[in-house]
This record gives C-alpha cells, sequence and structure tokens, in this order.
C-alpha cells in the first residue's frame, strides 16, 4: 500500500544566529500548514485520521488539509478526520455536476461544516481549463486541447516553490516541489535526514538562489510552466533577508 504524501510550508525567521542554534524555529514555530495529497488518494490509507491527529498534536497550531478525489470518502470517516483536527477537506470532482448533491448529502450526514469541505469542479470543459490552474507539471503533461506542453526554452522568471512548499513523497524522499511530476530532482530523504538540514541543505539553498533571480537553468525547472509566483511572496522576502539579500549562486 502506497502512504499519502505530504505538502508542508515553512518560513525562515531572520536573525544572525548560526543555523544549528536555530533548528527550532524552522518547524514547530513556523510551519503553517500541512497537505496530505500528492500521487496517491489519501483516503485508501488505513491510518489517515491517525496521520491527522498525531499532526495536530505535534503541531497544533498548523492548518491540516486533505485532497481527495471523493471515491472512498463516507460520512463516518468524514466526521473520523475533523474529530482528530482536519482543518479542510478538498474534493476534487472529476465526474459531474451529479456529485455535488452526494457530497452535501454526506456531509449533512457527518454534521460537518460545510464551509470546511471545498469541492472543486474538475469536470468543466477544455475551455474552462477542466476547473484548474492547468501546467504542464515540469514538463510531464502534455494536454494538446489546451496547448500544455514542455517549454523549449526556460522562463526567465523568479518562482516561490521552494521558499515555502515542501513535498514529502511516500518513500520518503523530499521532491523539489509538488509540479516535479518527474521527480527529477530529490533534494534529500526524511527516513536518514533531519528535515531541516534537508529544509536547509545544500541542494535547496543554491536552487532557491537561483529561482530568486530567474535562473531556471536545470531540471526540472528548465521546462515548467509555472508561474511560481502567485503564492509565497512573504517566505520569498524572508529567505532572501536571512540569505543577506543574494539572488545568485554561493
Amino acid at each position: 500500500m502506497r502512504a499519502v504524501q505530504s505538502g508542508v510550508r515553512f518560513l525562515p525567521s531572520g536573525g544572525s544566529e548560526s543555523l544549528p542554534e536555530r533548528r527550532g524555529i524552522f518547524i514547530p514555530g513556523a510551519l503553517s500548514q500541512g497537505s496530505y495529497s500528492g500521487f496517491s488518494e489519501p483516503f485508501y490509507h488505513k491510518q489517515l485520521v491517525e496521520f491527522v491527529g498525531s499532526s495536530k498534536e505535534i503541531l497544533p497550531r498548523c492548518r491540516v488539509e486533505i485532497v481527495t478525489n471523493g471515491d472512498f470518502v463516507k460520512a463516518q470517516k468524514l466526521r473520523s478526520l475533523f474529530d482528530a483536527g482536519l482543518n479542510t477537506l478538498l474534493i476534487s470532482m472529476y465526474d459531474g455536476p451529479e456529485q455535488i448533491p452526494h457530497f452535501q448529502a454526506i456531509i449533512r450526514e457527518a454534521e460537518v461544516d460545510p464551509e470546511r469541505v471545498i469541492l472543486r469542479k474538475r469536470y468543466l470543459p477544455p475551455g474552462e481549463q477542466y476547473g484548474i490552474n492547468l501546467t504542464n507539471r515540469a514538463g510531464m503533461v502534455i494536454l494538446k486541447e489546451v496547448e500544455v506542453a514542455p517549454l523549449k526554452e526556460p522562463m526567465k522568471h523568479q518562482c516561490y516553490y521552494a521558499h515555502y512548499r515542501m513535498m514529502v513523497d511516500h518513500t520518503g524522499e523530499v521532491l523539489l516541489c509538488p509540479h516535479d511530476w518527474g521527480k527529477k530532482l530529490i533534494v534529500g530523504n526524511v527516513r536518514d535526514q533531519h528535515i531541516v538540514d534537508i529544509w536547509t541543505g545544500k541542494i535547496l539553498t543554491p536552487v532557491r538562489q537561483r529561482l530568486a533571480a530567474a535562473d531556471r537553468r536545470f531540471a526540472p525547472c528548465n521546462v515548467c510552466d509555472v508561474v511560481g509566483t502567485l503564492q509565497g511572496g512573504e517566505h520569498f522576502k524572508a529567505w532572501q533577508e536571512f540569505y543577506g539579500g543574494k539572488k545568485g549562486p554561493p
């Protein structure tokens, strides 16, 4: 059975202390959101409720969300997840509008606040981009009907993803970002490395500085069409202050 992936967001704190002395601020005090989503279906995992409960116990101020296609969403499980501390459930609906009343009935039966369950219309036609902000997933997706394909030349544009988000695969491998569907750039593994050492380490540090300088001339960013600056501006600025304003490779 495949475990779920987790996307987490971190914000560095300014200061002149050395990194080893500042480890604590990178995790418990700075993790703002954790998401169980990615390349597999979270509801397929039998320990999902336990995972959510543990996340909230360890990081009580962290927002925890789950992204699902809804196939395994039942009222009892839904109630258990929110009782365990889940903040938001996002259901991606691919079949059609008939799914809306189906999920609304489950939400009512579970006696869950409907504002905390977001129904996403992924069944919309190509003209409406299928209800999602489509990207080529770092060059892995080709959709001719909506003109999505790997780039022939790298974009000259900054990207904030590596400044605020970490993607941990079920193997423990840490991906560059959630758009790297090909898993072309593995920055570490939480099974044998401290998560802070990965987050502040020798792979991500130069990557951040290159992306800050709008330099995407490395895989997988060289074929990626993600704008990358729609979120994470606060984190980006904090990292620039932490690095002393440097924008190029060290």
